[in-house]
């Protein structure tokens, strides 16, 4: 059976809360998880067939690398779909405080964010952190950890850090600086 295939109640011999609300949002919830993993398993494929991983043929110890290849291209795909989507979710929050300055790191807001909105910057700061997760552990090696933690760690600054600062700096170098 195809999980895209299934309905919310398709799944009430599984679930004890079934015909609930709150089971259906779950179901509906666990259906996209799986739309997503078939996405992000769809990408690897993608990327194993341009980096032409199963070729006929290959020496033993070219295998490795190209696994490594295209775990980093996939974790590099996660980070970029991260900060579209945090570059979406800050821009949504520039456009409430239209004529307020908003803080570049941390502080108040002088309209505060939606509901939605911050579920959007908790959803990409997670796929962000799913991608940058990804790439520490494609380059992991337990003899030297350090150059994938840093890696790991840039994207993660990358794909968070970097599309806020932006939009945030835009957005206040619009506002006329107050007198002092």
């Amino acid at each position: 059976m195809q999980l895209t295939a299934l309905s919310a109640a398709s799944c009430t011999r599984f679930c004890p809360a079934a015909g609930s609300a709150g089971h259906h949002r779950l179901a509906r919830g666990y259906i996209q998880l799986h739309q997503t993993w078939a996405l992000l398993s769809g990408v690897r494929h993608l990327a194993d067939h341009i980096l032409q991983i199963d070729r006929p043929g290959d020496k033993p110890e070219a295998q490795p690398l190209r696994n490594v290849l295209s775990m980093l291209f996939l974790g590099l795909v996660v980070a970029a779909l991260g900060a579209v989507m945090m570059t979406d979710a800050t821009l949504r929050l520039a456009r409430v405080n239209e004529g307020h300055r908003i803080p570049m790191t941390w502080g108040k807001f002088a309209v505060a964010p939606s509901k939605d909105v911050t579920q959007r910057r908790v959803g990409a700061q997670a796929v962000s952190a799913v991608g940058a997760w990804i790439v520490l552990d494609s380059m992991w090696d337990y003899r030297a950890a350090t150059p994938s933690m840093v890696a790991g760690g840039m994207t993660l600054i990358a794909a968070v850090a970097l599309p806020v600062i932006a939009v945030t700096s835009s957005h206040n170098r619009r506002l006329s600086t107050p007198s002092r």
